[in-house]
């Protein structure tokens, strides 16, 4: 999908006398048939929009165009690989700049756009926690609420590609024992990732949260209440 660049500012002014246009050489387009002369560097991106491509400057180290009928909006990109649109992946993605002139000839030069970004850039949550094994059971069963919508970037014109997604995961599994664990939280998009790690400490029920189970003949059910020992 091309994208134009407009190229350097342009300031008109109008007046009353008519003003020459000295922008165009008006030959005869029959007579010029020679494309103009293009030249074009790679592009790193970076900054404030780490993964947004809005076109080469013109200068020694962007692009250098000329031509005896040039268009100043003649210029214009087509991405040879990955996404449409102006979004680019991590790593290299080939471009090719055409330059056309007023008379229609059109040359183009091939150049890189690279994306060094390594890793999601988005801030992670603090999940660390201290919790108690469930009632009635030697294990803590983990679970989180934090989800996609709480995510929150590191670089604020990052541009998302795809669905971003959060996963967790407890190693030794979800059904957590008593001990000290580690949580990894995976944040991601369709092309970058970014792991979280935080603490989950699991500890028994202390004296005053002790659990005392009494079987009631009166209903047949089981009935869950706490005592706190220090007022028996």
């Amino acid at each position: 999908m091309a994208r134009i660049y407009f190229g350097d500012a342009i300031t008109i002014l109008a007046a009353v006398v008519l003003l020459p246009y000295f922008g165009v050489n008006c030959q005869d387009c029959t007579v010029d048939i020679t494309p103009p002369e293009v030249t074009c560097n790679n592009a790193t991106l970076g900054g404030l929009l780490p993964n947004r491509f809005f076109g080469l400057a013109r200068n020694s180290e962007g692009y250098t165009y000329d031509d005896m009928n040039e268009d100043f909006n003649g210029v214009s990109y087509s991405v040879i690989t990955g996404p449409s649109g102006m979004l680019f992946p991590p790593g290299p993605t080939p471009v090719t700049l055409f330059a056309r002139d007023t008379c229609g000839n059109v040359a183009t030069c091939n150049f890189t756009v690279f994306n060094p970004l390594t890793q999601l850039p988005v801030n992670c949550p603090d999940l660390s926690a201290n919790v108690s094994t469930d009632f009635g059971s030697c294990t803590y069963t983990y679970n989180t609420t934090f989800g996609p919508d709480d995510v929150t970037k590191d670089i604020d014109g990052y541009g998302y590609i795809g669905e971003l997604t959060v996963s967790h995961m407890v190693l030794g599994g979800n059904d957590v024992p008593v001990g000290t664990h580690q949580v990894n939280t995976t944040i991601a998009d369709d092309v970058l990732s970014k792991i979280c790690v935080s603490t989950l400490r699991v500890e028994e029920p202390s004296q005053r949260d002790k659990i005392v189970v009494d079987s009631l003949n009166r209903t047949g059910m089981s009935v869950w209440y706490f005592i706190d020992l220090k007022e028996v």
